[in-house]
């Protein structure tokens, strides 16, 4: 028999945690809203027996945090690259180039271990897991460009490929709804399509991606002291060569695609990572010191006005330049590393513009020198 208080009880769940059916606290804000950073509501139970009020609030955590991820979601992500029946790729496939991700992507990328790429690999059946395994696969493919790699399942060219890869990715990944978690995983998927995007000439798109993934690692609050100083080291340093490669990237773009940049550099060099090979860390931070020369007044001089140039500042440029430090480190790295670093200066300082924002500006400076000293000249005549 039921108690006189039970027709008229709230429920103990919260509109959240019923439509997730995960466990709830019954609290104002429950545990599970609160560790998630969601809206924590409770309906009647009038309300709740009819669908069409029930959906008013927690609608959308509903739709894609429940029903659609158990039912019509799982579908394509079991058949991954479903429109191009060719490029149906098995799981022994993604695993194969695990060892040529470590090799040319890993160094010049070292966020996501291979450790890490085996789970989400196992993981495929998670929308996010998915999609970072379609944007791992387009960039190592992109990144080493081995014709071996596609002709032994008979697949497409390597670029029609990485370009299916990529929109595997994005049709897979989890929508930026109410309810949306930040993380590392999702950043460097957004990082990877970028990288796809600017090779496959799409900078517009190549500058969406990136714009998305500083947007997460603002979110994760990566440059906080505070919230990071209890992470371990290792996690610590991850999460800081992240911050240094949306960092690098953007300055990237700014020269090939004259777009703003937005990052500031982080406040200290990534921390040193027992998990980390040496050489690795090494070639790391020298990419980052190369990169950090393209500071705020430089960003502004080459996508504004490039008459806006002062002696002292000129001046400053060549030095950087001219680092002795600089090429002795270098000559201790690895062949690719060099290689890579080589092709990073090269869109810094070698590509002719860059070389003509400073030495247009030297000639202003020279010929401003030059008539001053004519006229001192006549004056001492």
């Amino acid at each position: 028999m039921a108690s006189p208080n039970s027709q008229s009880r709230v429920p103990k769940a919260c509109d959240p945690c019923n439509r997730r059916k995960v466990r709830c606290n019954g609290q104002q804000r429950c545990q599970q809203c609160e560790h998630l950073d969601l809206l924590c509501t409770y309906t009647e139970n009038r309300s709740l027996r009819s669908r069409k009020h029930a959906l008013r609030r927690g609608a959308v955590i509903s739709k894609y945090k429940s029903a659609n991820s158990r039912t019509a979601s799982l579908t394509p992500l079991l058949s991954p690259l479903a429109p191009t029946a060719s490029l149906q790729l098995p799981i022994s496939y993604f695993e194969s180039l695990i060892p040529a991700y470590m090799s040319y992507v890993y160094p010049f990328s070292p966020i996501i271990t291979d450790t890490e790429v085996r789970l989400s690999i196992s993981r495929m059946h998670e929308r996010e897991h998915a999609a970072f395994i379609y944007a791992f696969t387009a960039v190592t493919l992109d990144l080493t460009r081995s014709s071996q790699l596609g002709t032994k399942l008979g697949t497409p060219p390597t670029s029609t490929q990485i370009t299916d890869l990529m929109r595997q990715s994005v049709e897979t990944q989890q929508p930026l709804v109410i309810g949306f978690r930040p993380s590392i995983l999702r950043a460097m998927t957004s990082v990877f399509i970028q990288m796809c995007a600017m090779s496959l000439g799409q900078y517009d798109l190549g500058f969406f991606y990136l714009r998305e993934a500083i947007s997460m690692i603002q979110m994760l609050r990566i440059s906080d002291k505070t919230i990071n100083s209890g992470l371990t080291t290792a996690e610590r340093a991850r999460r800081q060569r992240l911050y240094w490669q949306c960092f690098i990237h953007e300055r990237f773009m700014s020269i090939v695609n004259f777009t703003p940049a937005t990052l500031p550099p982080h406040t200290q060099y990534p921390e040193e990572d027992a998990f980390l090979a040496p050489e690795i860390q090494q070639g790391w931070m020298q990419v980052i010191k190369t990169f950090c020369m393209l500071d705020a007044s430089f960003i502004s001089l080459w996508i504004g006005d490039r008459t806006q140039v002062t002696a002292s500042w000129v001046e400053r440029k060549h030095r950087e330049l001219d680092d002795a430090l600089w090429e002795v480190e270098v000559s201790a790295l690895s062949e690719l590393q060099q290689a890579d670093l080589f092709a990073c200066v090269v869109s810094v300082v070698g590509t002719g513009d860059a070389v003509e924002v400073i030495e247009s500006a030297q000639a202003v400076l020279d010929e401003d020198l030059a008539e001053y000293n004519s006229h001192a000249w006549l004056i001492d005549d």
